[in-house]
């Protein structure tokens, strides 16, 4: 893996720009069922190179890997997507920790909030969107700690395990960003 430099970060999380090896990590994350089971739409099948060639073509203009630092190198342990809507000045904002063990450990946390910043101060973005399971109650939590507020419910639009479940709407503004930080 290529030497990264975070283009922003926090104590031992960051965000960073996609290096050109990154293929592989994105075919172990997205064939790993802890990490695509919360991904809404994604059909729950095996990923082959090819897909995660594709997939990562898809996401790359509007993505950063997330970065730990570990024995002071920055490592890959997932990504953010802000899926920009530029007229509007929106994303929708989607988020994976694909490393297992660098969960809840607070990268989700502070990758999350890293990335409002980016929104809001870099792309002078208006708003970020996101959809969650209902029941992913820790991603929830951390949404809400970092400035996001529930806008909406979209009742049994997710298939879970078999069974129907809620999607959560949620958003952060400028405005909920700018006077949480004061």
């Amino acid at each position: 893996m290529k030497f990264i430099t975070p283009i922003l970060h926090k104590e031992q999380t960051g965000l960073a720009k996609f290096c050109d090896d990154v293929t592989q990590l994105f075919l172990r994350w997205m064939n790993n069922p802890a990490v695509y089971r919360f991904l809404g739409d994604r059909e729950i099948t095996f990923y082959s190179i090819r897909d995660a060639q594709n997939h990562v073509m898809a996401i790359e203009k509007e993505s950063l890997l997330i970065v730990a630092k570990e024995e002071d190198v920055w490592i890959p342990i997932g990504y953010i997507c802000l899926n920009l809507r530029p007229r509007h000045k929106i994303a929708n904002f989607t988020i994976v920790i694909g490393e297992e063990k660098f969960r809840d450990k607070g990268h989700g946390k502070t990758a999350t909030s890293l990335t409002l910043t980016y929104a809001f101060k870099q792309l002078g973005l208006f708003a970020v969107h996101l959809v969650v399971s209902k029941n992913n109650q820790n991603a929830i939590a951390v949404y809400e700690k970092t400035g996001f507020k529930v806008c909406g419910i979209r009742h049994g639009a997710r298939m879970e395990d078999g069974e129907r479940t809620d999607e959560i709407l949620m958003e952060c503004t400028q405005d909920m960003y700018y006077n949480r930080r004061r």
